[in-house]
């Protein structure tokens, strides 16, 4: 399994309102578009990978992607749901979930929607998609997905940030049972998989993947809680954050830490020289 991520799913109640969030933090955001499934999305599209802002467009089309407006309404807003990776074999990675019980969904092969890129021209995205079912939650959510045509979804204009924003680094979920987790994708990943006494990682070619243990609370199951992000200068991603007055903190190694109630949720690590 090629084990880099290809996405990361904000389930979101207000689309627009997502975006002008996201677009405040000085990132690029793609114009709405719209899944047959009932669904719609925007994205802030990064040199290697994406995160989605997914919203419910037609209640009445969702079908089994209900899980979408249940995980809204759970959460009571915004929520990082789903950490999906990338297969240059969507069919081959289908059976070998199956093969190893995963309880994969069925396959959505070759989805299209249509995106209109920044110089007016029209694209068909076309991606193939399933999930696993068996550690899913109502609050988080992991699959597999592969872009056919992704030029249509990786325009040079929305891979350009006022913040400098380059490339997802790595994303970071935390977990009641570390144990449980590792179980399941161990052997799925096999040598991309690195287990320790508190965390699990899952290292990709150009990003990664880590669960730790939760020290407080009470909930069941993992949850997604940040991102982290690189920048060619970090000082140009804080004078945005400035500008438009949002608090954060720079660490003693020159990180800027955004939090997550102006990211949909997600926090965000900022990683780049000063």
């Amino acid at each position: 399994m090629h084990p880099d991520i290809d996405h990361v799913i904000i389930a979101v109640p207000d689309l627009d309102q997502a975006a002008l969030d996201w677009q405040r933090l000085g990132f690029t955001v793609t114009p709405k578009s719209s899944h047959p499934f009932g669904t719609a999305n925007r994205l802030v599209v990064l040199q290697n990978g994406f995160i989605e802002l997914l919203a419910v467009e037609f209640p009445d089309r969702l079908g089994r992607f209900k899980v979408v407006a249940e995980a809204i309404q759970l959460a009571g807003g915004s929520l990082p749901w789903g950490i999906v990776w990338t297969t240059s074999d969507i069919k081959q990675s289908h059976r070998r979930c199956c093969e190893l019980n995963l309880q994969p969904s069925p396959l959505n092969y070759r989805v299209e929607r249509d995106v209109v890129h920044p110089n007016g021209l029209r694209h068909t995205a076309c991606f193939s998609s399933f999930g696993l079912q068996n550690g899913m939650t109502p609050t988080y959510h992991e699959a597999f997905s592969v872009q056919h045509n992704p030029e249509a979804v990786f325009a040079l204009d929305w891979k350009q940030h006022l913040n400098g924003a380059q490339r997802l680094l790595n994303v970071c979920s935390d977990t009641d049972d570390t144990d449980l987790v590792g179980a399941r994708l161990q052997p799925l990943f096999n040598d991309a998989f690195s287990s320790k006494t508190d965390s699990i990682e899952i290292f990709g070619g150009s990003s990664s993947y880590c669960i730790k243990k939760r020290t407080a609370g009470s909930e069941v199951g993992p949850r997604l809680r940040y991102a982290n992000i690189s920048v060619d200068n970090s000082t140009q991603f804080a004078r945005v954050l400035q500008q438009e007055n949002i608090e954060f903190e720079r660490t003693e190694h020159g990180e800027l830490n955004v939090p997550a109630q102006y990211a949909s949720g997600l926090e965000l690590r900022i990683i780049g020289r000063k």
